[in-house]
């Protein structure tokens, strides 16, 4: 904001577009006008080549996240305005990559509860068997039989399982 030169800036991402081509999509600008900016792909002009213009990619390795567009009013790029611009476009990369590292995470995390919730649930109906068959063991035994304290450890077992299950 700063440098006199600068026009506008506008950080874009990338998306992935119809049939799986990736596309860059506007997520802020400076100065902040209003305006409601294009995809790359719906704006000809962007992608013609111009003195003002540069276009700094936000990548992480191979994958490109996203773009730095740059105008300015002066036809040459000065160096320190080079260099900050330079140092922009590596926090935003990082930013962005940082944001997809935890979009990755959340979607691993999220599918490792839905994995133990079905382990969980799985859990469920072989202890309400073991209970039903329990209680219906202990009837059948008569009061001084010797296998009575197997049932009923057999059944504190269960309980205790079932605690677990249920925290």
């Amino acid at each position: 904001a700063d440098c006199r030169d600068l026009r506008s800036l506008v950080v874009y991402v990338t998306h992935q577009g119809e049939g799986g081509l990736p596309t860059l999509m506007p997520v802020g600008q400076w100065p902040p006008d209003g305006r409601s900016l294009p995809a790359v792909e719906a704006d000809r002009r962007l992608r013609m080549p111009a003195e003002e213009r540069r276009w700094l990619p936000l990548r992480d390795e191979q994958m490109l996240l996203g773009a730095l567009q740059v105008e300015t009013d002066a036809a040459s790029w000065s160096e320190p305005l080079t260099q900050r611009l330079q140092a922009v476009a590596l926090c935003l990369t990082e930013a962005l990559r940082l944001d997809l590292e935890a979009r990755q995470l959340r979607g691993r995390l999220e599918a490792r509860e839905e994995q133990l919730r079905l382990l969980v649930h799985q859990l469920r109906n072989p202890l309400t068997a073991l209970r039903t068959f329990g209680h219906l063991l202990l009837r059948r035994l008569e009061k001084d039989n010797d296998n009575r304290s197997l049932v009923e450890g057999l059944l504190a077992e269960e309980r205790q399982l079932h605690r677990y299950v249920d925290a």
